[in-house]
């Protein structure tokens, strides 16, 4: 005895979909016909996209593609496969635009069941389906499932069980920056994350953007120096120390010892051969020469981290020597910018949260897939404990600092090393990776010095002709350094490409401490405290990297480690990355700490966590 298996009509398909509360376009319905799904396996998908998140009731060939196309592929008979898929949808194309004759039947049914319902989202009835190019774009149904990419995964080695691993997938010869096609992974989940209850609240406190031009003048190279002289002036002069200022031609014009304070930016440090600093100031009227002794021991222990191109307030003792004429400041105190440290946040009522994450490097051979997976199965509260997926559902933003593709060029014989050689496939890749991040979660964007921006700072935004697919998904893009504010917690955007400069000039700082390299920044009140070294410095109109509002957060990258910690109740964070150690790093001594994103929770106070997706989750 054999038992049959009813494959429902067309109708029968449209009745049951319509009798869940699940409209369904014309297209969509024929290729759920085509696929041979029994009336049990129909019963299962239905059970399936009610328990998805991002099901709202309204199947198109778009979210089949976008979002469900796992579930879809669970019921196919175990029969049909993805490269099939647009064969037959080629096919039915054929049959709608070019052979309605061959298809009257089924129209004619559709037509005459969606006269019984009257739930469907695009009305059948009134519906031309041999007008494809209207009709494409009303049903949102333009993006074929073969257009889904998939890039090729990258050897890595890591001490875990592969994830969402497809045994059917390989690794492709990307010599030419060639990559296929990437099916996007959707699983579903029960849990009802508190994040997507508010929208977004974000504004542009501060992005260069637009203000970049540049022809490279040495005028403007001097503009942007005495415009930074400016902005920490103003910032000096409203700390207490600051009364009784002089501008330092009135200094040199004294003929007599007596005390002084200036504001001054540092030319030259030089050691004597006694220990001694020999320092040299200036400001828009004048130099002078400055010593400091070891008998002035708070200040002497300050002097190495008074790097050249620092702005402080100098008290000291005018000495004059009437015999020589000679004059010389012997220096008793150095102020620096700083922050006051009873810094107030304005905290929002809600009880969400901010991710911080940073180097990224899709497209590079060392870019660690699973890890990357992990991630986007915990922002999708998949994966972990009670509480872990509880406080996944409070993140509301995710702010990315830089280095989100590996980049073309950035490095000799970089290509060696690249899973993707072409720049726009690099982004094309990222913007599909960064779609599995739910909706709700706005996403803001930095970019670094691998990114397809010039490397100097400050830099524009990842421009829409390199990387539309990252504008199409509505993300957030700014230039580096940007100042953002969310919900109300203001937070500076920078990639970090100085922390080595800093790390190299001032000892006791190393690429293993990112916290204690990121207070120097508070410090100076810059970002990137010292002209001339590694940091490229680009001549705009004006220093964009003084931090002339102080930010609740600073978020910074490029190290590859992370590390966090409170300065003057500010919030100081160095996100680590998604990329295994690569030679460069190996220079360095960095062994990255990847995999291990920054959680913010922003109600009432800043509370921040790092998750090890490798290690942590359950």
């Amino acid at each position: 005895m054999t038992t049959s298996i009813h494959i429902p009509s067309v109708n029968s398909l449209l009745d049951k979909l319509n009798s869940s509360g699940i409209n369904i376009s014309p297209k969509a319905l024929l290729y759920l016909n085509k696929l041979g799904i029994n009336g049990q396996q129909l019963e299962e998908i239905i059970q399936s996209l009610s328990f998805s998140p991002n099901f709202n009731s309204h199947i198109t060939m778009n979210t089949i593609q976008r979002d469900f196309l796992e579930i879809f592929k669970n019921f196919e008979g175990k029969s049909l496969k993805t490269n099939n898929i647009q064969s037959k949808e080629k096919s039915e194309n054929i049959e709608i635009t070019q052979n309605k004759k061959d298809s009257k039947l089924e129209e004619k049914s559709l037509k005459k069941n969606n006269s019984q319902s009257k739930n469907v989202l695009f009305p059948i009835s009134k519906m031309d389906l041999g007008d494809d190019k209207v009709r494409e774009s009303e049903s949102d149904d333009s993006l074929e499932i073969t257009e889904i990419e998939k890039i090729p995964e990258p050897k890595i080695k890591l001490d875990e069980k592969p994830i969402h691993k497809n045994k059917s997938e390989k690794i492709t010869d990307n010599k030419k920056g060639k990559w296929e096609p990437l099916k996007l992974r959707r699983s579903t989940s029960t849990f009802k994350a508190i994040a997507s209850d508010y929208s977004p609240e974000i504004k542009i406190l501060k992005d260069p953007t637009k203000y970049l031009h540049t022809e490279g003048k040495i005028e403007e190279f001097l503009a942007v120096q005495k415009d930074k002289f400016d902005k920490l002036s103003n910032i000096l002069k409203k700390r207490p120390e600051a009364s009784g200022i002089l501008e330092i031609n009135m200094i040199n014009r004294l003929n007599n010892s007596v005390n002084v304070k200036f504001i001054g930016m540092v030319v030259s440090k030089k050691q004597t051969m006694k220990k001694k600093y020999l320092i040299e100031f200036e400001d828009p009227t004048g130099t002078c020469i400055s010593l400091v002794r070891q008998e002035s021991q708070k200040c002497y222990d300050l002097i190495p981290r008074l790097l050249p191109d620092h702005v402080v307030i100098v008290d000291g003792y005018l000495n004059v020597n009437q015999d020589t004429n000679s004059k010389i400041v012997l220096i008793n105190d150095i102020i620096f910018p700083d922050t006051p440290k009873d810094h107030l946040i304005n905290f929002p009522d809600e009880d969400l949260a901010i991710c911080l994450i940073s180097d990224t490097h899709f497209g590079s051979k060392d870019w660690l897939e699973k890890v990357w997976n992990r991630f986007v199965d915990y922002i999708n509260c998949r994966v972990g404990t009670d509480k872990q997926i509880k406080q996944a559902g409070k993140i509301k933003y995710l702010c990315i600092t830089g280095d989100i593709v590996d980049g073309i060029g950035v490095y000799p014989n970089q290509d060696k090393r690249l899973l993707i050689t072409d720049i726009y496939k690099q982004y094309e890749a990222t913007a599909n990776y960064l779609s599995e991040i739910p909706d709700y979660i706005k996403i803001i964007i930095s970019p670094g010095d691998h990114d397809g921006v010039r490397k100097a700072v400050p830099a524009p935004a990842i421009p829409k002709y390199l990387a539309k697919g990252l504008y199409d998904l509505d993300i957030e893009m700014v230039g580096c350094p940007s100042l953002v504010s969310l919900h109300g917690i203001k937070t500076e955007l920078f990639h970090g490409t100085s922390l080595i400069d800093i790390n190299m000039m001032i000892p006791g700082l190393n690429n293993d401490d990112p916290f204690n390299s990121m207070k120097e920044m508070i410090h100076a009140r810059h970002l990137v405290p010292s002209y001339g070294r590694k940091t490229e410095l680009a001549p705009v109109n004006k220093d964009w990297l003084v931090l002339d509002e102080v930010p609740d957060i600073l978020h910074t990258g490029h190290l590859h480690k992370n590390g966090y910690g409170f300065y003057h109740g500010i919030l100081l964070v160095n996100s680590g990355c998604f990329q295994a150690q690569t030679d460069f790093m190996k220079s360095l001594g960095i062994i990255p700490d990847y995999g291990k994103p920054t959680i913010v929770n922003i109600k009432d106070k800043l509370v921040p966590q790092v998750i090890n997706l490798v290690s942590d989750l359950k």
